[in-house]
């Protein structure tokens, strides 16, 4: 499963445990997140990409436990939003 959030969404805060042992393998972040709850993606075993804006205002990031869930092929990418 893949989770797309619009780009233009005014969610601001993914909760604590909001995707917890949930099947996803891909979700990306709209520029408009603040914050990302503790546990928020724990216990994901297929996440392999989390797609975060490089005009994000992400700033507070609580512990996912990413290290114990997550393959080794995950990754992280920041693209523009143009």
């Amino acid at each position: 499963m893949n989770v797309r959030i619009p780009i233009n969404s005014n969610l601001q805060e993914i909760e604590s445990k909001a995707f917890s042992e949930l099947n996803i393998r891909e979700i990306s972040i709209p520029p408009n997140v603040t914050k990302i709850g503790k546990n928020a993606f724990y216990k994901c075993s297929y996440l392999r990409e989390i797609e975060i804006p490089t005009n994000s205002n992400l700033n507070h990031i609580f512990q996912w436990n990413l290290k114990s869930y997550i393959s080794i092929q995950f990754k992280i990418i920041y693209f523009n939003t143009i």
